[in-house]
């Protein structure tokens, strides 16, 4: 059973319900500039496309700023667009997702922050205090041999986050998502 809520506790969702309702009826500034996430390509050794004989290159674009934190391409594992091997990639398969390495960039001072919509507080914890105020990067991320295994992976990714510890802080973190390929057969 459920308990029924006290007068006291639907006066506040009421009143959170109509700041939500008077900021959405507002016309809200619109986003004018250009997105500054700019992306470079890079070649990328699959763990599920790779055979003995064959390793093909895949061309994965990551985020400047993402590839930067994580210590360069050289940490990643990526192939440079420079090298001579990147010129026979292919492009990337429909439904593959390359492995991925994630970063959250805690802050050590908590905010409390009003959200506009509804005016409820909650606690921020992502970086705000500096003049970067990008708190989360992902990156594609590679094994060290050309026929990269996931244990590999996991290896350059374990480098990546002991390289970059005091930077994440102790309220953020570093993970790392498998490569996924999505096979239709109809």
């Amino acid at each position: 059973m459920s308990r029924r809520k006290s007068v006291e506790q639907l006066q506040k969702q009421l009143a959170f319900a109509q700041a939500r309702k008077t900021y959405l009826a507002t016309d809200r500034p619109r986003k004018a500039t250009n997105d500054n996430r700019a992306k470079d390509v890079y070649g990328y050794l699959s763990t599920n496309l790779a055979t003995a004989t064959l390793s093909p290159i895949i061309k994965v674009q990551a985020p400047r700023k993402a590839v930067v934190f994580f210590g360069g391409a050289t940490a990643l594992k990526l192939v440079p667009p420079t090298d001579e091997a990147f010129e026979d990639s292919i492009p990337l398969p429909r439904g593959f997702k390359p492995a991925q390495v994630h970063a959250f960039v805690g802050d050590s001072t908590p905010t409390i922050v009003t959200a506009k919509g509804s005016l409820r507080k909650y606690i921020k914890y992502a970086r705000s205090t500096s003049s970067e105020n990008q708190s989360s990067y992902t990156s594609a991320v590679n094994g060290t041999t050309p026929v990269a295994t996931s244990a590999e992976q996991v290896d350059t990714v374990k480098a990546i986050a002991t390289a970059i510890k005091t930077t994440v802080t102790e309220y953020g973190r570093v993970w790392y998502t498998p490569e996924a390929y999505t096979q239709s057969f109809v």
